[in-house]
């Protein structure tokens, strides 16, 4: 930032020495991947918004890269307090049921004591436990028609939108074969401490082209799991 940076992304790779009786002579060695941004979200352009970073660039940064190991549908993205970072805008990133990092903004009071000008986002991973890169399994395309349907959900404010997103896959696994979170909304119409969801949920199957009535029961039925595990409801 002093050499009128105003857009910076920068990542560093290193080992962390950390003390283990289990390991040879005491300390383990873990591979980590560090990141940080700051600054406008574009180059400068005379067809864009001057918009400043927020976590969700940050966090759309990272899956992107997770995604290259083949393991961004094992990772999970948790609600965690950490000292060094800002409450309500971080989180401990999961692989499986194992923390392996954390993500989020810089906490306003080592932001003033680093003299950071503006907001500041980092992130660290255990990368050793991320390297061993799956290779992709390839399957048919199909050629039958996708079809669409949207939902809108009101849920608690404190319900992960990852966790709703992930209880739609699981109920329609055989032919939801896409789901796409495109709009959050809090305001006139929904309750205080509440949040509507709109979703979208992509429906096709290999082997033939799906009924109305089919897809219409499994849009019901991701809409009851829903219900059942997170009191949502539809909203009008």
């Amino acid at each position: 930032q002093n050499r009128q940076q105003n857009r910076v992304r920068i990542f560093e790779t290193g080992l962390r020495f950390v003390p283990d009786t289990q390991a040879n002579l005491g300390i383990r060695q873990d591979l980590m991947l560090a990141g940080v941004i700051c600054g406008n979200r574009y180059d400068e352009h005379w067809n864009l918004a001057k918009e400043t970073v927020d976590f969700y660039d940050l966090k759309g940064d990272l899956e992107a890269v997770l995604d290259l190991t083949g393991k961004l549908g094992d990772i999970q993205f948790k609600a965690e307090m950490n000292p060094a970072l800002h409450p309500g805008q971080s989180a401990a990133i999961y692989l499986k049921d194992e923390r392996i990092g954390f993500i989020g903004v810089v906490h306003p009071v080592l932001e003033r004591k680093l003299d950071l000008n503006g907001r500041t986002l980092v992130f660290e991973l255990e990368w050793n436990k991320l390297a061993d890169r799956i290779v992709p399994q390839a399957r048919e395309i199909s050629r039958f028609p996708a079809n669409r349907r949207d939902i809108a959900v009101v849920v608690a404010e404190n319900v992960p939108a990852a966790d709703i997103l992930s209880e739609c896959k699981k109920v329609g696994v055989n032919q939801v074969v896409g789901v796409n979170l495109f709009d959050v909304y809090r305001g006139k119409g929904v309750a205080e401490g509440y949040k509507s969801l709109a979703i979208s949920l992509i429906l096709q199957d290999t082997n033939r082209t799906l009924e109305e009535e089919e897809i219409a029961a499994t849009v019901a039925k991701c809409v009851e799991a829903l219900k059942e595990r997170f009191q949502a409801s539809l909203r009008d």
